[in-house]
């Protein structure tokens, strides 16, 4: 059951359904949202990573996400349900996460199905089948669901919500997938030798359904997860009536894939549910969700005071304000003096780059603390300072109301000399540093000279 709280306003994103059984690298879609007010934006499965960029006045989010339920296997053997993970989240102003909605695990009943089977997008399991001339012949399990995750930029996983398993087949219905949770639920199977063994929960480290060995089995076991995506259900290699293994659900460790049976009158087992990961104060509900996966993220306004940072680039000979230089806002966040853009332990990068409008202006508003400005990209005809990094500037709750602004100075280029009559000149080149001082309103001033 979906857990989703309605605030004051909304955007649903709801793209067509696709479904791939891997972990994706495509392009990225992008989603923004109003500013200075309490929302809410949902995103449904589409098959593609999102992104989104936290609203200038937002520090916090309310995060649901929910893991691809596990696909049902044939006979009408219940998949795993997907983890639902309910979280608070701090954030920054500006910050992008990328929101990536795992799709439900496909079912081994449904004929029509050219995916039939297969593990659910975002890193599913294949679940098990009877293979004759490369095409399904037979009796086959669900795939395991793929899980759903909300990262910081490309790398940082913060909230991943596991996939359930692929349910199994035969004449059973305690062949199941196991649900996807904090750890997971390993899949079910039948007691006995000659049962097919269940797939291990990713928390248990996502191991494949073993056989107990025998000379000539009718089925194969479950392969166990890579990472985090689920293992493959063990195929029926012999007589096409034994029993199939669902498909592990993807996670933070995927499930393992359940074996088949090892005889041709038994059943195979259900795949094991994706383990599942958020931060502290988070509810993991095990196994809880079985419809079409989603994230939907809450907010309102941050709590401190938030003000404007304000960038004005002019001319250092004219005063004019000069249009499109590039900045990016910093938030001093690792408790280094000087701003640090690399490494493992840099400062906060606050939203995408700014180029200055005509009236030479970047603004962001952001809660108080300490920032600096870094120039990209001189303006046309103007030449980047050496020392292109402008703070640190403080906005407090006290200049919160107003703001705080930095006005920047370059140079214009020079045009260069020509040498007359055959004759050279001679040059000597001085590198000059910029200089630091303020205006007669209080604004700090940068001179960056060429």
């Amino acid at each position: 059951m979906k857990r989703r709280i309605h605030l004051i306003s909304g955007v649903s994103l709801v793209a067509a359904m696709t479904s791939l059984a891997m972990l994706p690298s495509p392009a990225l879609a992008n989603s923004s949202a109003s500013t200075r007010q309490a929302g809410q934006m949902t995103f449904e499965f589409s098959g593609q990573p999102t992104n989104f960029t936290v609203p200038d006045d937002v520090c916090s989010l309310t995060v649901e996400a929910t893991g691809g339920p596990g696909g049902t296997g044939q006979y009408g053997v219940p998949g795993g349900g997907g983890a639902d993970v309910l979280t608070p989240l701090a954030v920054t102003p500006g910050e992008v996460l990328t929101v990536n909605v795992g799709g439900p695990g496909h079912s081994g009943e449904d004929y029509d199905d050219p995916q039939r089977s297969l593990g659910g997008y975002n890193g599913g399991g294949r679940g098990g089948a009877y293979i004759a001339g490369g095409q399904i012949a037979g009796i086959t399990a669900g795939g395991g669901g793929g899980r759903t995750t909300v990262s910081a930029g490309t790398t940082d996983l913060i909230v991943a919500a596991g996939g359930g398993g692929g349910g199994g087949s035969f004449f059973s219905s305690d062949i199941g997938g196991g649900g996807g949770g904090l750890t997971g639920e390993p899949g079910h199977g039948l007691p006995g030798d000659d049962e097919g063994k269940p797939g291990r929960s990713g928390g248990e480290g996502g191991q494949g359904g073993i056989n107990v060995p025998r000379p000539d089995p009718n089925g194969e076991n479950g392969s166990s997860a890579v990472g985090p995506i689920g293992g493959a259900g063990g195929n029926n290699t012999g007589d096409p009536h034994g029993g199939v293994g669902g498909g592990g659900g993807s996670g933070v460790t995927g499930g393992g894939g359940g074996a088949a049976s090892p005889t041709a009158q038994n059943s195979g087992a259900g795949g094991g549910g994706g383990s599942s990961l958020a931060p502290e104060g988070a509810n993991i509900a095990t196994g809880a969700y079985s419809g079409t996966p989603f994230v939907h993220f809450e907010w309102t306004p941050c709590a401190n005071p938030v003000g404007d940072v304000t960038v004005v680039k002019q001319d250092a000979d004219t005063g004019k304000p000069l249009a499109d230089a590039t900045f990016q806002l910093w938030k001093e966040t690792n408790g280094i003096p000087g701003l640090q853009t690399t490494g493992t332990n840099a400062d906060t990068r606050i939203g995408e780059p700014c180029v200055t409008a005509a009236d030479g202006t970047c603004t962001r508003t952001v809660p108080t603390g300490t920032y600096y400005w870094e120039e990209t990209q001189a303006p046309p005809g103007h030449n980047l300072p050496a020392d292109h990094v402008f703070g640190p500037i403080e906005l407090t709750p006290e200049n919160a109301g107003t703001g705080v602004s930095t006005i920047v100075t370059d140079t214009a280029k020079k045009p260069p000399k020509h040498c007359h009559h055959g004759h050279h000149n001679n040059h000597s080149h001085h590198g000059n540093h910029g200089n630091h001082g303020t205006d007669k309103v209080g604004n700090l001033r940068h001179r960056a000279n060429a």
